[in-house]
């Protein structure tokens, strides 16, 4: 009798052994079959492997291949910054930033936290002073790349600079006329990516109510990409970007932070 018992036991016990195995196999290859649809690049043979460029250029043709909004703000960070992320972090949208040598260094820690792109815009902010020469704004640029750098870890290489490449007030300065036409492909030689924007919120002139904020962005998007110039320093323009990210998603865009080959829009050169 014990035997018989005995015997029971161990084939129940093996029964449920090769039932665990049988599903545990099934959930592996259930598990590497999603992963060889979804990103069939990541898998050589038996080997999966994380390739970051590939990553990057799948997320980029999925932005380019919809409606996206890229947010962007200018001069910061400032006194509506928080307010600002407290805002994006409720919408779950990524921004990007573009900092300069004022404000709290924990805004900019915060910005990269929470998974918003955080650009370079110079750290003095001093047309007069950088548009003076090349080296004046290379050191400028290398500057606010060293504050990011020691606040976050990161090395950015996003950059825009202060009036857009297009801006003509760079020639009014000492040493100015033409720098621009030096700048853009100095920049790109050096490892850096700038972007201007083919959205104007106003902000840095002519509006100064976010009503006006409001509209100027949502009647200028258009289908495919728009990255749309805002400052986090205006607190009018920060009140208007609920509205704003409420309107875009219910028309249908995405919203993005940039990436260093995402969409540039860049002006034509004019100095």
């Amino acid at each position: 009798m014990r035997i018989r018992r005995r015997r029971r036991y161990i084939l129940y016990t093996l029964q449920v052994v090769f039932v665990l195995l049988a599903v545990g196999t099934t959930l592996i290859g259930v598990a590497a079959k999603v992963v060889e649809q979804t990103y069939p690049e990541f898998v050589d043979g038996s080997c999966i492997y994380y390739d970051e460029e590939e990553h990057l250029a799948r997320e980029r043709a999925m932005e380019e291949a919809g409606n996206t909004i890229y947010l962007t703000f200018d001069d910061g960070p400032g006194p509506y910054t928080a307010e600002l992320l407290d805002t994006l972090q409720r919408y779950g949208v990524r921004a990007t930033f573009f900092v300069t040598g004022a404000g709290d260094d924990d805004l900019i820690l915060r910005e990269y936290r929470e998974g918003h792109a955080v650009g370079l815009h110079t750290l003095s902010h001093n047309y007069a002073y950088i548009y003076a020469s090349i080296e004046n704004f290379m050191a400028d640029l290398v500057a606010v790349q060293e504050r990011v750098r020691r606040i976050t870890g990161y090395e950015s290489h996003l950059m825009r600079f202060p009036g857009g490449s297009s801006n003509t007030v760079s020639a009014l300065y000492d040493g100015g006329a033409g720098i621009m036409s030096q700048l853009a492909p100095e920049v790109e030689r050096r490892g850096f990516y700038y972007f201007d924007w083919n959205i104007a919120s106003g902000d840095a002139g002519g509006a100064d109510d976010t009503e006006m904020i409001y509209a100027r962005v949502t009647e200028a998007l258009h289908e495919g990409q728009n990255i749309v110039l805002m400052h986090d320093i205006k607190d009018f323009s920060v009140a208007a970007v609920p509205r704003i990210i409420e309107y875009g998603k219910s028309h249908g865009f995405q919203f993005a932070a940039l990436k260093e080959k995402s969409f540039g829009a860049h002006h034509g050169i004019n100095n």
